[in-house]
């Protein structure tokens, strides 16, 4: 069985797609071969059977430019995969459905948002298969959808020491912006400072030039919690592990809707996720969780596992590293893509 990849960075330095790199590091176990495409291509390290194109975006070029190139390179390349895989980007599905519908073409869309418009219901029709992570994604409503796991490297994303976690410490990762809700993360800190709780925070990631306002309201509002808290520019995907073991609370403040995958990482990585995503209901301790948007809400959560002792701690720790394994893990994710494709293909 022989794949087309479609994504929008290959690149193993990324902050925030660097995880891309292994996937498909993994999937080359599981097909023949891979041509792997993406917007743009910065470092990589791939097997032989993985092939990666570039539509050029790291030298420049137009929207009209990248569209060329991809119908180019989807027609040129047509004899060298069985099948295609589109991650997250529905526009290659606009763009290329038609074309792949007609060439017999198996269409598989990876789209977990919880947004959708008639753009996205127009893939869907093109697609024969979507995955997503979340039931609460946008195109968790399709018949033709399938709840998937969420890709975690458990063997990058792993405990560490935990001795040599920082005590009473939590950490941010991620895009500053309106919906990673850091600003209800401090709130909630000036909420615990003002209590005489205080939790040594760090914040880990940059931020698009249209949240720079957004990213001001955020700091001016931390002068407060003075040495007590910390904002660091975004680091390379490979090092979110080195992150996580460092701290011993996660915490994101994103509304239900998509599955974040930092959260999942965080988890098999030990740190205790502090959370409002409905999703984790029943699945973390009920302590770890908080309404969203509510920064008193917040405040307590973090109280509550701040004050935990080292013993529940590392239950708890354990417990969620567990469920990231059994649903959750790289391994589950590329032996149900396999499976769900080649049994697809083979039916066509």
């Amino acid at each position: 069985m022989k794949l087309l990849f479609v994504t929008q960075t290959i690149d193993r330095e990324n902050d925030v797609l660097g995880f891309v790199h292994r996937w498909l590091e993994v999937l080359s176990g599981s097909f023949a071969s891979i041509v792997a495409v993406g917007l743009g291509v910065g470092r990589h390290a791939l097997p032989h059977t993985v092939r990666v194109v570039s539509l050029g975006k790291e030298q420049g070029g137009t929207t009209r430019q990248f569209m060329w190139r991809f119908l180019n390179i989807a027609w040129r390349e047509r004899k060298n995969y069985d099948a295609v895989f589109v991650h997250m980007n529905e526009e290659y599905v606009l763009l290329a459905g038609l074309m792949w519908r007609l060439l017999g073409k198996k269409v598989f869309l990876w789209r977990n948002h919880p947004m959708g418009t008639w753009k996205t219901k127009i893939a869907v029709m093109f697609a024969h298969t979507v995955f997503c992570t979340s039931p609460h994604a946008f195109t968790a409503q399709f018949s033709k959808t399938k709840i998937m796991p969420a890709g975690i490297d458990t063997e990058m994303f792993a405990t560490g020491d935990t001795k040599k976690r920082v005590p009473y410490s939590l950490v941010m990762l991620g895009r500053i912006a309106p919906i990673k809700g850091q600003k209800i993360v401090v709130d909630a800190l000036l909420e615990l400072s003002r209590k005489g709780h205080h939790v040594r925070s760090v914040f880990v990631g940059d931020a698009l030039q249209c949240d720079e306002a957004y990213v001001s309201d955020v700091k001016i509002s931390a002068l407060t919690l003075g040495d007590m808290v910390e904002f660091l520019p975004a680091v390379p995907h490979h090092e979110a592990p080195r992150i996580f073991q460092t701290y011993e609370m996660f915490v994101n403040a994103t509304p239900s809707g998509s599955l974040d995958k930092t959260i999942l990482e965080a988890m098999a990585s030990g740190c205790i996720p502090i959370v409002c995503n409905d999703y984790f209901r029943g699945v973390v301790d009920r302590e770890c969780m908080f309404v969203s948007g509510d920064a008193r809400s917040c405040a307590e959560a973090i109280g509550h596992v701040s004050g935990w002792s080292e013993e529940k701690r590392q239950t708890e720790a354990a417990k969620n590293r567990g469920f990231v394994i059994e649903h959750h893990s790289l391994t589950l994710l590329a032996d149900k893509l396999r499976r769900e494709i080649e049994s697809s293909t083979l039916h066509q």
